[in-house]
């Protein structure tokens, strides 16, 4: 069996957070690993309250930009 790594949603948001820059590059590096390895893994309720966050809460993006990251 493959171990899989569940990303939360502070793991997203730490991504596209400047302003804590070591979270930031350790965050997408993470992510990175991950997609190079086909290993993570994301629940829709992540996908919610990283755009509840990113949007609405904090206003790190556009609503555009937040979705555009989701279907990426």
């Amino acid at each position: 069996m493959t171990a899989r790594r569940f990303f939360d949603t502070n793991m997203l948001v730490y991504a596209c957070d400047a302003s804590e820059p070591a979270k930031q590059t350790r965050a997408l590096e993470l992510i990175a690993e991950a997609a190079a390895q086909a290993d993570g893994a994301l629940s829709v309720q992540v996908f919610g309250e990283f755009f509840h966050a990113t949007v609405i809460r904090r206003k790190l993006l556009a609503a555009d930009e937040a979705e555009r990251i989701i279907h990426a």
